[in-house]
């Protein structure tokens, strides 16, 4: 990075960290999802037992797969060292926000200059959905996957276009898949289609695969363990989070499935993209 560009990036952390963090514990309880998050980390560290999660005696079976466990294994770290508030409710959310702003800023760098990178910050830290809509003020994952996906992306390129290591980049992916499982098919599926589509860029395909699957038991060790600990529920699981995808089991449009989630998802990038 040059002496210019780490001018701007020292200036976008220190400005995304007054604005993302000033006053971060001043507000009770947002949503459920923070509330839920944070008492599993409670109840974590008070018993012990970081291989279930639960919440207020109920076993939580499906954040098991679907949610789990890096951030609440960092929320319980967080509670430990500062105490059970709102503050650390929310901190790692809004870590998070800044290094997304800052991965945002070098991807843009790379893609199209200085001035796209500190714009693509200033858009993402002006966007209501990105700061408290499930969002770096308060307590849930988006900003810790969104941060994920968008370095991955910029280690991806590194490793495609200036013949760096994939390591870094699969490293990414992992922590993805246990953090957000079902989230880690998309770089996954667009990187895939844009080596193929890329002939010069090809014949890394056999590196990138090679160094995923050296990777891969690494990252499924959680979820592993999670197939043997919860056996029974492993099918209702799986049929919830398949229902999801498809609509069948979405409430908000249960008449039209797919077309009605694909309805939903779209209003909420359009409502989540106004500044």
């Amino acid at each position: 990075m040059e002496r210019k560009d780490l001018r701007v990036a020292t200036a976008i952390a220190l400005l995304s960290t007054a604005f993302l963090f000033t006053g971060l514990g001043r507000y009770g309880v947002v949503n459920g999802d923070e509330g839920i998050y944070h008492a599993i980390a409670e109840h974590m560290l008070a018993s012990g037992d970081f291989l279930h999660l639960d919440f207020r005696g109920e076993q939580r079976v499906y954040d098991a797969f679907m949610n789990a466990p890096l951030h609440y294994w960092a929320r319980a770290a967080l509670i430990a060292a500062f105490g059970s508030n709102e503050f650390t409710m929310r901190a790692l959310s809004a870590l998070f926000g800044v290094l997304c702003a800052l991965a945002t800023f070098s991807l843009g760098c790379r893609l199209a200059g200085r001035r796209a990178g500190w714009l693509s910050a200033a858009v993402l830290l002006t966007t209501w959905q990105f700061v408290y809509l499930h969002g770096a003020r308060t307590g849930e994952l988006d900003t810790l996957a969104s941060f994920l996906v968008v370095a991955s992306c910029l280690a991806f390129l590194r490793a495609v276009e200036d013949g760096r290591s994939f390591w870094p980049h699969h490293g990414l992916l992992a922590v993805l898949l246990m953090t957000k499982l079902p989230l880690v098919a998309v770089p996954v599926l667009a990187e895939g289609l844009w080596l193929l589509g890329h002939p010069g860029h090809a014949r890394q395909l056999p590196r990138y695969l090679r160094t995923g699957l050296l990777l891969l038991p690494f990252a499924l060790a959680w979820h592993v363990t999670q197939v043997i600990l919860e056996r029974p529920h492993v099918l209702q699981v799986l049929g919830t989070m398949f229902g999801q995808a498809s609509g069948a089991s979405v409430t908000f449009a249960p008449d039209l499935g797919a077309v009605g989630n694909a309805r939903f998802y779209a209003a909420t990038l359009l409502y989540g993209a106004l500044p």
